[in-house]
């Protein structure tokens, strides 16, 4: 609900505990008194607990009076931490920030434009690190250009679903911007899914393209989908091809080894219509041609746990993203965002 703020002779219309009437100003501390909804109606039970006025929340009572004026605490713009709206009065609220402006504007906007204002911004600083192989925001935004070209190149543009079956790895970074960029719609696919879980998805959503790992426990169950789904490719990233040079040699020595006994942890995947190389399509020059994306198109669709029904798709806007982002930057940063300091595990 909304409180409108009143004088400090009218504390007692106040409809809102925890906000100092005679600064204009919320802090979650002990403070000055003013007179809550409970102790408006004496004669209830939590009035008579509280009395007939309780403490707000901006300093700490010594020397407090009702705001009669005489405050031996610091009001002071330093202390100032939003503006005159107070946070909902709901038992959740309190355990919010306290330097969140709740009439903060949520500018709208889409992930693609987000990822290249990054990437102008940060261009020679770390963007990922995965097991010590480190890449810049330069060299991810090279990636997602590339990356975005050639699913040009195959076909993809607005309308487009690009399914991501993929577990925490740069390839998922280059994989998500990359489809959006080139117009398509990105669909999450959980790796431990089993294969009707696989199958119903990839159909529900009308997915046309699986960005996969050569991981075998994962790409064997993805390579049953072709011709039995609305599949129609899969590219697959090579596991290894994301680890530091010494790692990646001897994780692709180890797995050649165990192949020898049948044991191998990864599967070699042989390139023709249906299988594309994502270490090739990466690697390829060139940006993709500009596609028309507004905050309204489909960015994602996620698809629930089915816990209550088979799995179904929320479509998330570039907007409802977007506006995530922004929200979660202000939580995590108490309203002033540093830029730059920010780390993500």
């Amino acid at each position: 609900m909304r409180v409108i703020i009143y004088t400090a002779a009218q504390h007692n219309t106040l409809e809102n505990t925890g906000f100092c009437a005679a600064r204009r100003v919320y802090t979650g501390r002990a403070s000055c008194y003013v007179f809550s909804q409970d102790s408006k109606n004496k004669n209830s039970k939590a009035g008579k607990q509280s009395g007939a006025k309780r403490r707000c929340r901006v300093c700490v009572g010594e020397g407090v009076s009702a705001h009669g004026g005489a405050c031996n605490n610091n009001h002071g713009p330093e202390r100032r931490t939003m503006s005159a709206n107070p946070k909902p009065n709901h038992p959740w609220s309190q355990k919010y920030p306290v330097d969140i402006d709740w009439d903060a504007d949520v500018p709208q906007t889409t992930m693609v434009k987000l990822f290249e204002d990054s990437v102008k911004k940060h261009g020679d600083r770390t963007c990922l690190n995965f097991m010590g192989k480190t890449m810049t925001y330069a060299e991810v935004g090279e990636a997602v250009d590339r990356f975005a070209k050639s699913l040009q190149d195959q076909g993809v543009g607005k309308g487009s679903k690009v399914g991501l079956c993929l577990p925490n790895t740069p390839f998922y970074v280059i994989a998500y911007y990359g489809a959006m960029k080139a117009g398509a719609t990105v669909v999450n696919f959980n790796p431990l899914y089993a294969e009707k879980e696989l199958e119903h998805q990839i159909n529900d959503s009308q997915c046309d393209l699986m960005v996969t790992v050569n991981v075998k426990q994962v790409q064997s169950k993805v390579e049953k989908m072709i011709g039995t789904t609305h599949l129609k490719k899969i590219i697959s990233c090579d596991l290894a091809d994301a680890l530091p040079k010494v790692k990646g040699f001897a994780f692709r020595g180890l797995n050649t080894v165990k192949g020898w006994f049948g044991k191998s942890d990864t599967m070699k995947v042989v390139q023709d219509q249906t299988h594309l190389s994502f270490a090739k399509m990466i690697s390829r020059p060139g940006k993709p041609k500009p596609v028309d994306i507004t905050s309204d198109d489909i960015a994602v669709l996620q698809y629930t746990g089915g816990t209550t029904g088979v799995p179904k798709g929320a479509a998330l806007s570039h907007g409802n993203l977007t506006a995530n982002l922004h929200q979660a930057n202000l939580w995590f940063t108490g309203g002033k965002p540093v830029q730059g300091q920010e780390k993500m595990l």
